[in-house]
């Protein structure tokens, strides 16, 4: 496996070799994933050996050129500062998007299946533009992530979402975390239940740790609406599942059109960054909304859990009585 190349594609699982084929298009190589790092930091020895070299010849114009890397005594007689710069650059850029391959690879190893349709090109172009100047650990694997999500199913997310990440700040991605503990999810439709409406700045519970200002905030990054609305179930439909980040409510919403619940509505970017978030949804606020919407007032709670041997299941952890 050391001398594996994309080339030689016998035993590689399907997203691997998904994941081969969209970084030789994002960055223009044939990806080889158990030598990269090695490959990089090759790359990096090569240039500072040939520069220390150009350097002790400066009386003569010498030029060194290897696989896209071109360097003369006379660049560095000229401005040996600037191509330091750059070298450090450079180097740096490699060493973020060989990163985040690595936590992309790490995320797919496992997966036996991804779909069989294309990354977009515009896409790919857009995250490698952008994965370059991903310079933080905790970034590092959040973008690995978003690369193994688009491969295993397209459209995952959109070029919208890709700028709105890359601009987030901590603060807002933390805030959004926050909130992100309170969503409810009905189909591709994604909520923040609005339990007490009356006026705006009172509309949650004391346990409910958000205020009107968190929403205004992140309606200002385009994550979330501001404006109440009422969602009505679509009664036809039985039972329903509602999701809540790693879990689940199970319930009957038959004759649901006195079962809507006020909320404020996510956007399609805000939906899409719940995929990110590691955290518990409360059960206690879970038990409140599911006794809201629950036609009889039955329903049961879910949560995701994940077994030793890897096997992910969904456990039962609340069942109301009637």
């Amino acid at each position: 496996m050391d001398d594996f190349k994309i080339t030689d594609l016998t035993g590689l699982s399907k997203p691997l070799e998904k994941l081969a084929d969209v970084v030789s298009k994002g960055i223009g190589v044939l990806y080889e994933p158990k030598k990269i790092r090695d490959q990089a930091k090759a790359k990096v020895k090569e240039i500072e050996l040939i520069s220390d070299a150009l350097e002790s010849n400066d009386n003569l114009i010498i030029s060194y050129k290897n696989e896209g890397l071109t360097i003369t005594n006379e660049d560095l007689v000229k401005d040996k500062k600037a191509l330091e710069r750059m070298f450090i650059k450079e180097k740096k850029k490699q060493e973020n998007i060989d990163d985040i391959i690595i936590c992309a690879h790490e995320e797919l190893e496992n997966k036996e299946t991804v779909s069989a349709d294309p990354v977009d090109d515009d896409w790919i172009s857009r995250f490698f533009s952008i994965a370059e100047d991903v310079a933080s650990d905790e970034l590092k694997m959040l973008w690995g992530r978003v690369l193994a999500g688009e491969i295993t199913e397209p459209s995952s997310y959109s070029l919208r979402t890709l700028e709105v990440l890359k601009n987030m700040t901590k603060k807002e991605a933390e805030l959004f975390s926050k909130i992100a503990i309170y969503s409810i999810q009905v189909g591709d439709n994604g909520f923040i239940y609005d339990e007490h409406r009356n006026l705006p700045e009172s509309s949650f519970p004391e346990d409910v740790n958000i205020t009107y200002d968190d929403i205004l905030e992140l309606e200002s990054i385009g994550l979330i609406n501001s404006y109440p609305l009422t969602f009505q179930f679509d009664d036809e439909v039985n039972p329903v599942t509602i999701k809540c980040l790693d879990k689940q409510i199970i319930t009957n919403v038959t004759n649901a059109k006195h079962k809507g619940f006020d909320h404020y509505l996510l956007t399609r970017i805000g939906v899409e960054l719940l995929n990110f978030i590691d955290e518990e949804s409360p059960i206690d606020y879970l038990i409140r909304f599911a006794s809201k919407v629950s036609t009889d007032g039955l329903f049961k709670i879910y949560k995701n859990t994940t077994l030793q041997n890897g096997e992910k299941i969904q456990e039962e952890i609340y069942r109301s009585k009637a």
